[in-house]
């Protein structure tokens, strides 16, 4: 650990011996050039998939995503108790998550 740290204390030190002279210092890091720009521009065009699949409802017009049988979007599918420690299944009710507190109880030990 103490030989990382000394590479990295030398590194800046050979970082702050650059001459910086005349060089304008970095406001943000962000490609700003006209490329740059025109690639991280969202458009209509690049949003017509999405509004295409929109429907009005109600009375005050508001828009509603259709969302085809089967058509599971992009991070719909993941199992969100798949990194839970504990889980438990409740008959006709669904899972839940399990949330021990209080540090140095026991599990069977009743809190008023």
């Amino acid at each position: 650990m103490l030989e990382s740290l000394h590479s990295q204390l030398h590194f800046v030190g050979d970082i702050q011996r650059v001459n910086t002279e005349g060089v304008e210092p970095l406001v943000r890091i962000a490609e700003e050039t006209e490329a740059g720009v025109k690639e991280n521009t969202i458009g209509l065009e690049d949003l017509r998939h999405v509004l295409d699949s929109e429907v009005v409802i109600g009375r005050n017009r508001r828009s509603r995503r259709v969302r085809a049988e089967g058509n599971v979007g992009e991070g719909e599918d993941w199992d969100v108790f798949k990194t839970a420690s504990e889980t438990i299944e409740v008959p006709g009710n669904g899972r839940y998550f399990v949330v021990r507190s209080g540090k140095g109880r026991s599990t069977d030990e009743v809190v008023p």
